[in-house]
């Protein structure tokens, strides 16, 4: 069992979430996660990912969905050298230039950054709490609880009005590889 309290068989026995069909796929060719990779992800941070998370990257990978929001892969959230670049930067970041109410900072420091909308709000979750997924958005100074899973998370941002103005509601999911730009 990993640190968070899933059991690996959960991940490990994944089957396509209905609540994924209806993001629709448009472009080149899907830059997919493994599963060894989500699994590898989890290991180094020692938690467990919000629901949908992992599914979400083996089935679409890295990309953004109605060109605003993006769920990033293993390698977007750890990249660098020792594997934890990406990581570390966000939290001196975050710790940095804190201005957000609505959540403790040090809470925030702790959390990980599992994706951003292309407007530069920061979308994170607490290891201790992966059902509860936070965005700090940029032009705001109040934090905001947005959903408890992977697909919460993209209906809220894209159908809440509250960050971003979206005119087409149908989702899709246009791929691009970060490895290779």
């Amino acid at each position: 069992m990993l640190k968070g309290g899933r059991p690996n068989a959960i991940r490990d026995c994944r089957m396509r979430m209905p609540m994924f069909d209806e993001i629709k796929i448009s472009g080149q060719s899907l830059a997919l996660a493994s599963d060894a990779e989500v699994s590898a992800l989890e290991a180094t941070l020692g938690c467990s990912f919000p629901p949908g998370y992992g599914e979400f990257v083996t089935t679409f990978g890295e990309g953004e969905i109605n060109w605003l929001v993006r769920v990033f892969p293993p390698w977007r959230i750890l990249d660098g050298g020792d594997g934890l670049e990406n990581f570390v930067q966000w939290r001196q970041r975050i710790n940095e230039y804190w201005f957000w109410e609505g959540i403790d900072k040090q809470h925030a420091i702790q959390s990980i950054m599992l994706g951003d909308t292309a407007n530069g709000d920061q979308l994170c979750f607490h290891p201790d709490e992966p059902t509860a997924i936070h965005v700090l958005p940029r032009d705001r100074d109040c934090a905001m609880f947005v959903g408890s899973s992977i697909m919460e998370l993209i209906r809220w941002l894209l159908a809440s009005g509250e960050l971003i103005e979206v005119e087409d509601k149908a989702l899709v999911f246009r791929p691009f590889d970060s490895r290779h730009q």
